[in-house]
């Protein structure tokens, strides 16, 4: 019996060492037990000092953050903001999920005056100052306070409200079926009420994505009209890709 324990405490560790953050059901449906099972697996963890305890969850002690997550792979981060930015036009209104490549988008889009964001991300809210925007709305609802999001039914029924322009999206992997990744359950329906109403979705990946696999989905490829990346796609995505009738951009470095 302390054998498994110690094997799923393990498995516990790498899950949230590979995603900076959980939840207690995320882990809990991951590894197929009682969310009550995981509190004590938990509490074990955060007394040995292996990671740390937040309401609700668990954070890797060396947790990564937004300015590491920009620092990794930032020169594709780059080429794909400035490739973004010929698509938006003064005026327009965007969806803005989380993710490092997104807010070097947002970064990117600071001379283009009048646009209006919204997001649920709290960590854009950095970039107002330098936004020319007209209006920026982040939802409410249950605020995580270890990534900074907003999540849950109110935060949901905040973004039904808008049909804007573009939605601004990314993903933790795009795996060999062409399923999104994402880290969070909560982000599952939050960036698909963003693909559903926004007119035209932008998805934004830089190379390291590609046939990797996340531990949970949110969509397929062919939900996505615009594709930028920094790398042609894989031969196995090129495929969907193609079929779906995608337009793939692939940013100058």
């Amino acid at each position: 019996m302390i054998a498994k324990a110690e094997q799923r405490q393990g498995e516990i560790i790498k899950l949230v060492e590979e995603n900076t953050y959980c939840t207690f059901p995320e882990i809990a449906k991951a590894l197929d037990v009682t969310t009550m099972t995981i509190r004590r697996d938990a509490k074990s963890l955060a007394e040995q000092g292996k990671l740390k305890a937040t309401l609700g969850g668990l954070m890797a002690v060396a947790h990564i953050t937004t300015n590491d997550r920009l620092a990794q792979n930032s020169q594709a981060k780059k080429s794909i903001a400035a490739a973004c930015k010929q698509l938006i036009i003064p005026g327009s209104t965007l969806f803005a999920d989380a993710g490092s490549t997104v807010y070097c988008c947002l970064e990117a889009l600071g001379q283009i005056e009048n646009l209006t964001i919204i997001t649920y991300d709290e960590k854009h809210l950095h970039l107002y100052k330098q936004l020319k925007c007209a209006e920026f709305y982040i939802s409410g609802g249950r605020y995580v306070e270890a990534i900074q999001h907003f999540s849950g039914p109110f935060s949901e029924m905040f973004l039904k409200n808008f049909s804007p322009d573009f939605a601004l999206i990314s993903a933790s992997s795009i795996n060999m079926q062409g399923l999104l990744g994402c880290h969070m359950d909560h982000e599952i329906a939050l960036k698909n009420i963003m693909l559903a109403q926004a007119q035209r979705s932008i998805f934004v990946a830089d190379h390291s994505k590609f046939s990797e696999d996340s531990f949970l989905t949110f969509n397929e490829i062919s939900a996505v009209d615009v594709l930028i990346t920094d790398s042609p796609p894989p031969e196995h995505l090129a495929t969907s890709i193609l079929a779906a009738e995608i337009n793939v951009i692939i940013a100058d470095q």
